[in-house]
């Protein structure tokens, strides 16, 4: 009955097959027919045919039907189990097609159901897989799926606020600054919880945005060690390892275009000796009109033209919902893990404030504590807030352009300013970095699933003929940073806070090609690209050695490299495994006044047990030992090195020879001479 099933001549080679059915098939009628039919025709795969005509003869017999025997004196074996195998494929796309056609047509998407009909068998087949995998990945299914869009989408048409009736004020939280005593006491007892933690690391991005055609996480931090982002975070993990036998394990969320580059990227390395999962998020349907039509795009095929559905990423908020589905979450506190630690792939600073919060948590006793910086009154930055309504208060964070216009209707007239001298706003900025309490997250995964609320963000045309007319397609979103809308009232409105910090210290993303970061920088003074993620870095660690008292400069100079402004100085790299706290950094340098870098010098210092009592350092030196060497620089007598170092060469973004890592900064770093210490030996070493 369905049009177009099989070809031409795959229904002449079947005419043989059929015939022997047709009455088996016709007497069975309504009894099996078609459930259990296709029962018996899987049944028969992978047998000799003379089996599957001995056990379609039994059914025969057991029903009543006449017949009797089937001659096989002529039967080609082999090409009639290949006809039964294509008629059992055939009858399973058919029954697939007619359940999309029929269950499309009743969601009001006919235009997919008309294609559906009109293609190609093979091309029927791809749609309908398509379909299948759309829709069990989506809680509900697909129907859910447009009724939650079209409930968003007239909300949208009628300007319906989620936050309407509640009145914003600023959050309960903790500011810390590094160097004072509370800082170091947070930052000790957080790492001694992250030996009980877990990681979640959202890597689905490519980084085509930033001129860079790998994964995002596989951008270098920075050009003398070249280390990726990933092995830079994994270093961060293992040293949380402490006294437990493992690291603490790390799940990262990838997507369809960053799935196989990130298993191939781990497998390389031995997954940098951690315990990695991948999970992997799916989209969802794109969404063409008000109507919440689906996108069908036309895909140009051999020799035939078929149709998929355009889908579009559902947002990050999809963590939540794969660390229930994967049992993760589960597992990790039947192994006694206390919290989930969350963030985002290319913010190197965001380590020197994870230990602090996880701190923080433990005494404040925060279910979600989100890591946060000041904020500039209208920075595109979200931020948290404290919302209040009848019976009801909760701590989240509000997108930056939906603030504004929350203010000004809740008793602020001036909207998103400053509070009293400061020039920063009341509310604080948040990073998408943030702890969670792992016993109150199963229990909420468990009654929620992980679906954290939707929104959907169309962009109108400006057609006065049609002003709902979509700019271009939309979908339903959701954001990792809304766990906290479902929490449990009590929790949400008592045990949700932030921690503040400096910016400089944990934040400085890397999200923007050079021609964006000129823009940026001219608005926010914040670029957000390789040059400025790479001179942060640099500056957090002369920042925390001046801090100490040793002697180098935070800020020498500015340096400008293809228009984007940069402080400059000496290029300071330390790993995890030499200090991964203040304490630990104050420990490694017990003189610090007897050390002296100077702003053209570069130092990497990657070793556990290494003490640096005296430096005086112009030029490049590295020292990289193993955990079995004990390595004391300077003790003796004081150690200087002079040498002619690493140059920073600047490159044209027209230069199209350069290597894309050198290209998305604007320069090149050449080692003109540099001197190594490497001990690979147990045993006391002094330099």
């Amino acid at each position: 009955d369905i049009p177009g099933t099989m070809s031409a001549h795959e229904g002449s080679k079947s005419i043989s097959m059929m015939g022997r059915l047709a009455g088996f098939f016709e007497a069975l009628g309504s009894i099996l027919w078609p459930e259990q039919a296709e029962d018996v025709l899987i049944s028969c795969m992978g047998k000799r045919v003379d089996a599957c005509v001995g056990k379609i003869d039994g059914m025969r017999v057991a029903v009543g039907v006449p017949g009797g025997n089937i001659d096989q004196k002529d039967c080609d074996l082999d090409e009639e189990r290949q006809t039964l195998i294509t008629l059992i494929e055939s009858f399973g796309e058919a029954k697939s097609t007619v359940a999309w056609v029929s269950d499309l047509e009743s969601m009001g998407q006919a235009h997919v159901a008309n294609a559906l009909r009109q293609m190609t068998r093979e091309n029927r087949l791809l749609l309908s897989k398509q379909l299948d995998v759309l829709d069990s990945q989506y809680s509900g299914g697909l129907r859910a799926y447009l009724a939650n869009a079209k409930k968003l989408l007239l909300d949208s048409q009628m300007n319906v606020n989620a936050f309407q009736r509640l009145t914003p004020s600023p959050p309960t939280g903790v500011s810390l600054d590094p160097g004072s005593a509370e800082f170091e006491a947070m930052e000790t007892l957080g790492l001694k919880e992250g030996s009980k933690s877990a990681f979640v690391l959202v890597a689905g991005g490519l980084g085509e945005r930033l001129g860079f055609k790998g994964i995002k996480i596989s951008l270098p931090v920075d050009m003398v060690t070249r280390r990726s982002y990933l092995e830079h975070y994994s270093q961060h993990i293992t040293a949380f390892q402490q006294d437990s036998k493992q690291p603490p394990p790390l799940a990262i969320m990838t997507s369809d275009d960053t799935h196989e580059k990130t298993a191939k990227m781990l497998h390389d390395h031995n997954n940098f000796g951690l315990d990695i999962t991948l999970i992997k998020q799916e989209k969802v349907p794109s969404l063409a009109d008000t109507n919440a039509s689906f996108v069908l795009q036309k895909v140009e095929g051999k020799g035939s033209t078929h149709y998929q559905l355009g889908t579009k990423p559902h947002g990050h908020g999809d963590v939540h919902t794969l660390l229930h589905t994967s049992g993760l979450a589960k597992k990790w506190k039947k192994e006694g893990r206390k919290w989930v630690v969350f963030f985002q792939d290319t913010n190197a600073l965001v380590f020197r404030g994870i230990s602090a919060t996880l701190g923080v948590s433990k005494t404040k006793h925060f279910a979600f504590n989100s890591i946060t910086v000041e904020r500039k009154p209208g920075e595109p930055k979200g931020a948290i807030c404290k919302l209040h309504g009848e019976n009801k208060s909760i701590t989240l964070n509000i997108e930056y352009n939906q603030l504004d216009a929350l203010l000004r209707a809740s008793g602020f007239p001036n909207g998103d300013v400053a509070s009293g001298d400061s020039k920063a706003s009341p509310f604080p900025g948040n990073i998408n970095s943030f702890v969670i309490d792992l016993d109150v997250y199963v229990k909420v995964l468990e009654k929620s699933g992980g679906r954290v609320p939707e929104f959907v963000n169309p962009k109108y045309t400006k057609n006065p003929q049609k002003p709902r007319e979509f700019k271009k397609p939309t979908r339903l979103e959701c954001m990792m940073q809304d766990f906290p809308r479902l929490l449990p009232p009590a929790i949400a409105a008592a045990r949700v806070g932030y921690t503040l910090m400096p910016r400089w210290l944990v934040c400085s993303s890397v999200k923007n090609n050079i021609e964006d970061a000129r823009k940026k920088q001219m608005q926010t003074g914040y670029p957000e690209c390789a040059a400025s993620g790479e001179a942060d870095y640099y500056r957090v660690n002369r920042m925390l050695l001046h801090s100490l008292g040793v002697k180098v400069e935070v800020d020498s100079a500015t340096d400008v490299f293809s228009g984007i402004e940069v402080k400059s100085g000496a290029r300071i790299v330390f790993t995890p495994r030499f200090a991964s706290c203040i304490n630990d950094l104050r420990s490694k340098f017990p003189n610090p006044s007897k050390i002296e870098i100077s702003n053209r010098s570069t130092l990497v210092l990657d070793a556990k047990n290494l003490t640096i009592h005296t430096l005086c350092l112009d030029g490049a030196l590295k020292i990289i030992a193993t955990d079995a060497s004990n390595v004391q620089c300077g003790k003796q007598k004081v150690l200087k090195v002079v040498n002619k170092g690493h140059v920073i060469q600047k490159v044209l973004e027209s230069d199209k020879n350069i290597d894309e890592n050198v290209k998305i900064r604007g320069y090149d770093l050449k080692v003109v001479e540099e001197r190594v210490e490497k001990f690979t030996q147990p045993g006391e070493f002094h330099i």
